[in-house]
């Protein structure tokens, strides 16, 4: 457990959920759409997945969110893994379609997650032995540049390639949990059809570096839920 989630949870006044001020998150269409993929018929994954968004939903306790963040990549990791290669993007659809439906519950996890992430530092420094990541990342950013509703939001595409870079480059935990805000951060300011692209090119960095995005999941895991 971090200490500085244990000292946040004990000084700082209870949010109120976004459940609390939205009402009741929007999933079960969600849930059925996925099933419906043959490719993930019977994985227990879209469950889970599912439940996660759920439960962060249903709570604003900084270290609960973390560990449910965790548990909701890990699935989408499974899900993406298992699911055919025809059928991935229908799943990224389904999930873009989860945040239009629901889009005020993403912007209030950005204003949430706003108050508790400390800032980027002003320059990001990356370890020479990962090129490859970088020039990944740096190719990512020139493909979101280019998706028609963030032309002007070089800003928001610009914090997310660096919270990448610092994250992945340099096996940041504290980054790491930037990224579901950076996120969402995009996702509010995508259009649906761009939304579902900006997953397939992010799928493609998880892909692309999968032994960094698994080490860099595990470590989160050992320090949040030790």
């Amino acid at each position: 457990m971090d200490e500085l989630d244990v000292f946040l949870s004990g000084i700082t006044p209870r949010f109120l959920t976004s459940e609390e001020i939205y009402g009741p998150v929007e999933i079960e269409s969600t849930r059925l759409s996925l099933k419906m993929i043959p490719s993930l018929v019977g994985n227990p994954s879209v469950d889970l997945i599912c439940d996660s968004i759920v439960a962060l939903t249903q709570t604003s306790d900084l270290l609960a969110m973390k560990k449910i963040m965790l548990k909701f990549v890990r699935g989408i990791n499974h899900i993406s893994v298992n699911c055919h290669d025809a059928e991935r993007s229908r799943v990224f659809e389904v999930i873009a379609m989860h945040f239009e439906r629901n889009m005020l519950h993403t912007q209030y996890s950005v204003q949430f997650w706003s108050v508790f992430l400390p800032p980027l530092p002003a320059e990001i420094q990356i370890s020479d032995s990962k090129p490859g990541l970088i020039a990944y990342i740096n190719q990512l950013q020139e493909n979101l540049q280019q998706l028609p509703s963030l032309a002007a939001a070089g800003d928001i595409v610009l914090e997310f390639c660096n919270t990448l870079k610092l994250a992945f480059g340099n096996q940041s935990t504290e980054a790491f949990f930037r990224i579901g805000y950076c996120l969402n951060k995009l996702f509010v300011a995508t259009s649906l059809q761009d939304r579902a692209q900006l997953l397939r090119y992010f799928n493609g960095l998880r892909e692309a570096q999968l032994d960094d995005v698994d080490d860099l999941v595990t470590r989160a895991e050992e320090i949040t839920l030790k």
